[in-house]
């Protein structure tokens, strides 16, 4: 456990192994740590577009996105409402990143009646 979210995303992005020179893939709207703990590491964060209808990462997007630089996703679960994570997992998987998949769980509150967990 950790004290705080920005500490947990540092911790993850120190983990990840990402670096100078990479780049890491993250939705445009979020909070700042999400970029700003990889940017700690040296890595540049690629900023995706959202879904209007989520206010996530757009799942669309994100394989343009994708260089040879590119070491992972970080998606956002914002309000509440998961990023389609079969999708971007499939992504993830398709482009073989070795970086341990991070998700920023942003204002998610577990329901009383789980039908799918985020993640």
């Amino acid at each position: 456990m950790v004290h705080s979210c920005t500490a947990a995303l540092e911790m993850a992005a120190m983990l990840t192994g990402v670096g100078a020179g990479d780049e890491v893939i993250c939705p445009s709207f979020t909070f700042v740590t999400t970029a700003s703990a990889f940017a700690r590491c040296g890595a540049k964060s690629v900023f995706c577009d959202i879904r209007k209808d989520t206010l996530n990462i757009d799942e669309n997007q994100i394989e343009s996105l994708i260089t040879d630089r590119t070491k992972g996703i970080v998606p956002v679960h914002y309000a509440g409402v998961s990023a389609e994570m079969d999708r971007i997992n499939n992504i993830a998987k398709k482009h073989r990143f070795n970086a341990p998949k991070t998700e920023h769980r942003q204002l998610v509150i577990q329901p009383c009646k789980i039908i799918k967990r985020a993640g």
